[in-house]
């Protein structure tokens, strides 16, 4: 068995144990996933490393986007957040708030329902005030749940929560892999 099917296997194990659903599940906390979904998360982590290091292709999709809202400034995690969303075969596009409707008061529900036609995740980072970021992620969660549950998306893309005012999961876990 090489590497990588020690990685599959490890991933097909945990998926049986129950371990499943991590598709299209928001990551807004580290502590809100199990030891078990952090370890599925690792064991894919680890084979998308193999497939890249060894030039293979990673992508699970032909198109799509995965859009970015930066409320406050990066360089790690933004590159790290687009080269992720590349290697998965998706494009990223910037939601710049002072360029949208955002800046003429279209509401958080709005704008979450809008952007997800055709998203498959959605980045935000938004640590600049204590007990603000978090809430804004989760009021842009329910949005996409209601929206959802309404018909309004035939979709509903991941949220990943890029940095909030009480977490950052995945510096958390980037730095727990190296």
């Amino acid at each position: 068995m090489n590497e990588f099917e020690h990685y599959l296997a490890n991933i097909e194990n945990e998926n049986a144990t129950g371990v499943s659903g991590l598709f299209q599940k928001d990551l807004l906390l580290t502590w809100e996933s199990s030891p078990e979904e952090l370890k599925t998360i690792f064991n894919i982590a680890d084979a998308l490393k193999y497939l890249h290091s060894n030039n293979i292709s990673a992508k699970v999709f032909e198109s799509g986007l995965a859009v970015s809202l930066f409320r406050d400034n990066s360089t790690r995690t933004r590159f790290s957040y687009a080269s992720a969303a590349n290697l998965l075969g998706l494009n990223v596009q910037d939601l710049d708030e002072g360029k949208s409707q955002i800046a003429h008061g279209e509401t958080v529900r709005e704008t979450a329902n809008m952007i997800s036609f055709l998203s498959e995740a959605i980045g935000i980072r938004d640590d600049m005030y204590l007990g603000a970021g978090d809430a804004f992620m989760r009021e842009v969660a329910k949005s996409l749940d209601n929206g959802k549950a309404e018909g309004v998306l035939n979709q509903r893309p991941a949220l990943i929560n890029l940095q909030s005012d009480i977490d950052h999961p995945t510096q958390t876990m980037a730095d727990f892999l190296h």
